[in-house]
């Protein structure tokens, strides 16, 4: 628990909302790599609207894929069900996020070099 949560504070440092960091570390780290809501609501302990709100987060970043799973139930139309797999390896992830974060830090350090250059004259 107290790893978890060192993990948790550790990808809120570098940017990354609190539920988006549960629903990742929890899909992340299951059996078979994937889970549904309702799983995710177990493992997490956060309500469907977080984890759907975490979940598009995921979903447009491009690291996790949405199946549906099950869409009739004995021969009703009812809601889908989906199930959330990792689209890359968490290396991979890791890679992407590491790679956003130096093009910010690249970004503010050319910004802060036109800043001086502007006072330098």
């Amino acid at each position: 628990m107290k790893a978890e949560k060192e993990l948790i504070e550790l990808f809120q440092r570098i940017g990354m909302d609190e539920h988006v960091a549960k629903c990742f570390m929890a899909i992340a780290e299951t059996e078979n790599g994937k889970a549904s809501q309702r799983e995710l609501r177990e493992i997490t302990g956060l309500r469907q609207p977080e984890i759907s709100i975490a979940l598009e987060k995921l979903y447009s970043s491009g690291w996790i894929d949405k199946r549906t799973i099950k869409e009739e139930i004995k021969g009703k139309k009812g809601r889908p069900f989906f199930s959330y797999k990792l689209k890359k390896s968490v290396r991979e992830i890791l890679d992407s996020i590491r790679d956003e974060v130096d093009r910010e830090h690249r970004e503010k350090i050319e910004s802060l070099d036109i800043i001086g250059s502007f006072f330098a004259k």
